[in-house]
């Protein structure tokens, strides 16, 4: 399910500012001003915030924020094998690529900068939540790009046909 990015002119919630100042410890060098902030509209009246915190030497991360309404924004949670909803950072995520007309948030955490070992992930957007559908991981560091890696994780996002009326 697709979902759309805000315009670059939406008023960022005093919420989501919050958030990225209590959370986000390297904010400010690595994102001056919260400029990076993204919003994507979900439906239903939810917005998805995008909260770049820091970054490495070869690696980025943010942080991920729902808003319902007016309501104060809450971390949204990415789970798979080894990320569970009481995990402190299970909404952040590294070097994400969002894809709103996929309805997909793709990350890349790379193990060292050559990105021959690490884990790549995919979440796709069902409506109510983002499911992890594709994991791939390459825990030795041995030369072979992603293409090559082992998938632990494939599955397929199958929403329910409209009813005829």
């Amino acid at each position: 399910v697709a979902f759309t990015k805000l315009s670059a002119r939406t008023t960022i919630p005093k919420s989501v500012r919050d958030s990225r100042k209590a959370e986000c410890d390297d904010s400010e060098r690595y994102d001056l001003g919260g400029q990076g902030i993204e919003g994507f509209s979900l439906g239903k009246g939810r917005i998805l915030w995008s909260v770049p915190c820091g970054a490495g030497a070869y690696n980025a991360w943010s942080k991920f924020y729902l808003q319902q309404g007016n309501a104060a924004v809450v971390p949204h949670p990415f789970l798979g094998p080894e990320r569970t909803a009481s995990d402190e950072d299970a909404h952040s995520l590294v070097n994400a690529s969002i894809e709103p007309e996929m309805g997909q948030i793709s990350t890349f955490s790379k193990g060292r900068g050559i990105a021959d070992c690490g884990t790549a992930e995919t979440y796709t957007w069902d409506g109510m939540r983002f499911v992890l559908t594709k994991l791939l991981e390459m825990n030795a560091c041995g030369g072979l790009i992603p293409d090559f890696w082992p998938q632990r994780i494939k599955t397929e996002v199958v929403l329910p046909a409209k009813a005829k009326r």
